[in-house]
Parts: C-alpha cells; structure tokens; sequence
C-alpha cells in the first residue's frame, strides 16, 4: 500500500499538468478564432432559397419563389444568425478551456506542493 502513497501525488501533478496544457490550447485557439476567422458564409443562398420555397407551398403547389428582397432579407437574417452562433460557439470554448485551466492549476498546485513538502 506505500506505493499508492507514492504514485497518487504523481499521479495528481500529471493530471493538473494535462489539465493546464488542454485548457492553455483551448484558450488560446479559441480566441485566435474570435480574433482572426469569420463564419464561412458559402451556403447562405441555397439554405434560404429551400428554407422558403418549402415553408411557403402548399402540397399540391409548384415550390413557391423569393422575390430579390426576400433573398436579400433572408440572406442577412442568416448571416447574422451564424455569425452570433460562431460567436457564441468560441465563447463557450473559452470558458471550457478556463475552467479546464483552473481546475488543472488547482491540481498541479496542490500535488506539487505535497510532492515537494516529503
């Protein structure tokens, strides 16, 4: 049993230790997201052109037309709606990637510390 008592700091201060390294790169590529990538924007035409078409006919109708401010309105809606989402997606990951941080450096912290008091 005295070898638990020697592998489980160990075993502790490498857990903080990969705790911190994942959060560290979480953090990090999530804000380089924010900071420097757009949402893509290649499918914003053909997802409103279907969105409409097929809201608007009936079952028995031919799929229905956008007119041009249609298009222009639905293609605004959704580049907002993705842009918010990409937003909201790198801002969720930052918050892992900080909460991975502190509970790895609490980890790290604490086992270090007892490794270092024997």
């Amino acid at each position: 049993m005295e070898w638990i008592r020697r592998v489980a700091p160990v075993a502790g201060y490498c857990i903080g230790l990969v705790f911190v390294a994942i959060g560290a790169v979480m953090m990090l590529q999530s804000g380089m997201k924010l900071s420097f990538t757009e949402p893509n924007s290649f499918y914003y035409e053909n997802q409103c052109e279907n969105d409409f078409r097929y809201s608007v006919a009936l079952p028995e109708e031919k799929p229905a037309e956008m007119t041009p401010e249609e298009k222009e309105e639905c293609l605004k809606n959704q580049k907002e709606r993705e842009q918010k989402q990409f937003k909201n997606r790198n801002i969720q990951d930052l918050i892992n990637g900080l909460s991975l941080l502190i509970v790895g450096g609490i980890f790290w912290g604490m086992f270090r510390e007892r490794k270092e008091k024997r």
